[in-house]
């Protein structure tokens, strides 16, 4: 899966926000300059799990505090002194930054967000709309709602390693992109499957590997159903606008997140625990900071 940008670094418009999500070089000036200029001019900047290493690195947190994936917070804070990291907290606002712990957590970040900008009405009906709950935290010190922090444990590590030493028990999934489809269902399939290592994705299309998403976003999915051809697959699923019943070759099609994209989430961890096992529901949950890896409901 590939996103089309609609701008340079050079002629991105001024921005009020800020998003910065872990990319695979964090070091990468281009992008630091970037986030170091454009974030001291914004009124907010939103760091998504360890995009807190580029947001770090910029030095808009020197003096703060920050959140950041669980894996990553006692490096962080050996490596940016200048900077606070802590366990344990969903998001937090150190102005100009709103950091985010680990993926899932980016959404209760991204509704406090909302509740900054706005204010705390527009975050509840987001997340009504939505279907999520908002775990919140009432300051940097403490939570209302907050859940444990996560933690990957010797079994964890021991169901990981058995399950890539056995890739003859590996099957193939596609998800299908349609125009509309849910950003948060789309990235509940792409990034929850694949820390099983049981599980390879891989985005379909058709009759063109570009889609526009339900918010905008122009994605490029990596192969079309006409380039997939007549290659097996265990399961197909769509992430809307709308259900649909078989693909455009017959595959019968499980939908997730419709209608309610806030579901997408547990539903994924569903189809995990009962085609794989419920422990490997628990690891994935934890990777992902998941508010309730234990059980349904977000």
């Amino acid at each position: 899966l590939a996103v089309v940008p609609d701008h340079t670094f050079d002629d991105a418009p001024e921005a009020d926000v800020i998003v910065v999500p872990a990319i695979a070089s964090p070091e990468d000036e281009a992008v630091v300059g970037f986030v170091r200029r454009r974030g001291a001019r914004a009124g907010l900047v939103l760091s998504v799990c360890e995009g807190a290493r580029v947001v770090a690195r910029s030095g808009l947190l020197d003096g703060g505090t920050a959140a950041t994936h669980f894996a990553a917070v006692d490096e962080l804070d050996e490596a940016y002194q200048a900077t606070r990291f802590v366990h344990g907290h969903r998001y937090v606002w150190s102005p100009p930054v709103l950091s985010t712990a680990g993926v899932s957590a980016a959404l209760d970040g991204s509704l406090a967000a909302i509740a900054l900008r706005v204010g705390d009405d527009a975050a509840r009906e987001t997340a009504e709309q939505l279907g999520i709950r908002w775990h919140r935290e009432t300051d940097a010190a403490g939570s209302s709602a907050r859940p444990p922090a996560h933690e990957i444990g010797f079994g964890d590590a021991w169901r990981l390693v058995t399950s890539y030493l056995q890739p003859w028990r590996r099957s193939e999934v596609a998800l299908w992109l349609r125009d509309g489809s849910s950003e948060i269902a789309i990235a509940a399939v792409l990034d929850a499957l694949p820390r099983t290592l049981r599980v390879a994705v891989t985005s379909v299309a058709g009759p063109r590997r570009v889609v526009t998403t339900r918010h905008g976003l122009r994605l490029i999915a990596n192969e079309t159903w006409a380039e997939l051809g007549d290659r097996p697959l265990d399961r197909v699923f769509a992430v809307g606008p709308a259900p649909i019943d078989r693909s455009p070759r017959g595959d019968a099609v499980q939908a997730i997140g419709v209608p309610t994209p806030g579901a997408a989430l547990d539903e994924v961890l569903a189809v995990v625990a009962d085609e794989i096992s419920p422990g490997h529901r628990r690891t994935v949950g934890a990777m992902l900071e998941y508010a309730d890896a234990g059980a349904a409901g977000p």
